[in-house]
């Protein structure tokens, strides 16, 4: 019912277009709107309740979503999100998808609006905006908007353009993190059957992996001190190598190949000594050499590779050892080579 009480309020807010009214009563205004919505993000931790009326209510929030950004009111912008999260991964099915559409616009606008200066940029505002993002890529309505390729392909390319703009190592580390995981879960979304007749997506999304996500990569691999942010990033470049055969695929294994990316696998396993990092980069390293070897690459030796020890001099010692009665360790010393 909070929804429906507060609604009259925003429908004013939003529309009244009398500058004396705005003039007047703008800290005031702006009070009241910010409270108004953390009261509704306090109240949407009873999940249950809150997601029973946030059909009602998406309209509305989305409105305050829109005008926040117009007004620059960014001190509304974590409680506002972080209510679309909430129902939109509460209750997928709530919404129609004019209403999704019209979130999404609003989305790529808050992006579009520090995509050139991300001056003034709270990084839970980017961490929550890609979290709706990747939410809406979840409800049932969201393959009938027609324009969704393009929405998904800007956005993505927004998001990076925001983290190479960041201008701070410390805000870079804190959004890169979701950067990546929208752009994977954008990845899985093109891949879909409704996309498979465009591929202009996965295309799309293959050279922002290429031109943004590759580079910074490696330019802060030696300063990414969160193995969680280096193992979105891994997971990432496999899941696209190992995708269908899509046009982009071996460009972006030749990419990884010229800028180091074995040379880069035995780095992280060894600033990261955990049994993940060593899997996920061994499979990484697999997956380029099974690219660029044009897929002849045997399924056996391909399976040694998550089984390496992840030290060169180890590796160094494994191809002195004689293999002539050992199949095993021959696959292995293969799989070294």
């Amino acid at each position: 019912m909070l929804f429906l009480d507060c609604h009259p309020f925003f429908s004013f807010y939003c529309y009244d277009s009398k500058p004396s009214l705005v003039f007047v009563f703008p800290e005031n205004i702006e009070n009241i709107v910010i409270w108004s919505v953390r009261v509704l993000r306090i109240l949407s931790a009873v999940r249950e309740a809150f997601v029973k009326t946030f059909a009602f209510g998406i309209e509305t929030v989305n409105r305050v979503l829109d005008l926040s950004v117009q007004m620059s009111l960014c001190s509304v912008q974590p409680d506002t999100l972080q209510v679309i999260v909430v129902g939109l991964t509460g209750c997928p099915g709530s919404i129609s998808s004019m209403q999704a559409e019209r979130l999404f616009q609003t989305l790529i606008s808050l992006l579009k609006k520090y995509s050139g200066d991300s001056y003034g940029l709270q990084h839970d505002v980017f961490n929550l905006t890609c979290s709706a993002v990747g939410a809406l890529l979840k409800l049932p309505c969201i393959l009938e908007i027609q324009n969704i390729n393009h929405f998904v392909e800007t956005t993505v390319l927004n998001t990076f353009l925001i983290v190479s703009a960041a201008g701070s190592l410390s805000l870079e580390q804190q959004i890169l993190k979701h950067a990546i995981i929208l752009l994977r879960e954008s990845f899985s979304f093109s891949l879909k059957g409704h996309s498979l007749a465009d591929s202009s997506l996965p295309g799309a999304l293959f050279k922002i992996c290429e031109m943004s996500l590759l580079p910074i990569t490696l330019k802060y691999i030696q300063l990414l001190d969160e193995e969680d942010t280096v193992v979105e990033a891994i997971s990432t470049f496999h899941l696209m190598i190992e995708s269908r055969d899509l046009l982009g695929v071996t460009r972006l294994a030749d990419s990884l190949a010229r800028a180091s990316g074995f040379n880069l696998s035995f780095e992280l396993m060894a600033r990261f000594p955990t049994l993940n990092m060593r899997f996920i980069s061994m499979n990484l390293f697999a997956s380029i050499i099974k690219r660029l070897d044009g897929d002849a690459l045997d399924k056996d030796v391909k399976a040694q590779f998550s089984h390496l020890p992840s030290d060169p001099q180890d590796l160094l010692v494994l191809l002195t050892l004689k293999s002539e009665n050992d199949p095993h360790l021959k696959l292995t010393q293969i799989a070294i080579i």
